[in-house]
């Protein structure tokens, strides 16, 4: 429902996606980038509502596209739920639109390499585990306050509990979502071992998101693009193995089929 102005443009958008139009053509109605990434939170945390609690807005400006505001995000699924298929059992076209996405494939490639990106930056557990650490300890005794507070009046969970229940489902949920994506597509789930430098050697993007420092394994689906940019500090230059960059940047055709990802950093010559 148009909370403001008309929805015909939204309704336009909508039927390019059910006909499986190009994506240059369904690019000119939606930020297709701020759908892939509610199309990820969603399938990752699973939420029962995502087809209930959507915001989206498009600036009244000629070539204004329709983008979405992550909102009311709670009642996230079991870490092993099959938000995949759930989702796209859908008998009406609904919000994030996956099985539109998942259906065309341009749009495919495309969300299946923001979702990769994502699975190895701000949802990779090396990143998640020290975000609920940190909020653990800044809120807790404000949560056992809460919990105090309403424990005559309803079961409430104990704080400690829930964090550890959110800890394993960080940890399993992204190896879980490319599984079931894996059997909807038909494609196979490879595992991709990166070795980052400390940051202030430089920053290692992935798609344009930063990658985490460390050594850790990433999952990802066969036949899926990837885009490595490095971005060293001032003195040096980067490298990643003995492959080609062009600008600073590694275009792979096929992330599954690149072996290990070794970046360096080192200071160049006077």
């Amino acid at each position: 429902a148009a909370l403001s102005g008309s929805n015909d443009h939204f309704l336009h958008a909508r039927q390019h996606l059910m006909d499986r139009s190009p994506a240059d053509s369904i690019a000119a109605y939606l930020d297709l980038t701020s759908l892939y990434d509610l199309a990820a939170l969603d399938a990752f945390t699973g939420r029962a509502d995502h087809d209930l609690n959507v915001r989206a807005y498009r600036p009244r400006l000629p070539g204004g596209r329709w983008r979405w505001v992550l909102f009311d995000m709670d009642l996230w699924a079991d870490v092993r739920d099959n938000s995949v298929e759930r989702m796209c059992s859908a008998t009406q076209p609904e919000t994030p639109f996956l099985p539109q996405l998942l259906a065309q494939p341009e749009l495919q490639a495309e969300l299946l390499a923001r979702i990769t990106a994502l699975n190895a930056t701000a949802l990779h557990p090396t990143t998640t585990l020290a975000l609920l650490d940190s909020l653990g300890r800044a809120h807790g005794p404000a949560l056992q306050q809460d919990r105090a507070r309403w424990a005559s009046e309803m079961e409430v969970p104990d704080p400690a509990s829930t964090l550890h229940e959110l800890r394993t489902f960080v940890e399993q949920r992204g190896a879980q979502l490319l599984e079931h994506l894996a059997g909807h597509t038909g494609r196979s789930v490879h595992r991709i071992r990166f070795d980052v430098p400390p940051v202030h050697q430089g920053r290692v993007l992935l798609d344009g998101l930063p990658l985490p420092p460390g050594k850790y394994d990433v999952p990802c689906l066969s036949g899926i693009p990837a885009r490595i940019t490095l971005l060293p500090a001032s003195g040096s230059e980067g490298r990643v193995g003995r492959m080609e960059l062009k600008d600073g940047q590694l275009q792979l055709q096929d992330l599954s089929r690149s072996g290990s990802i070794r970046v360096q950093f080192s200071a160049t010559m006077p």
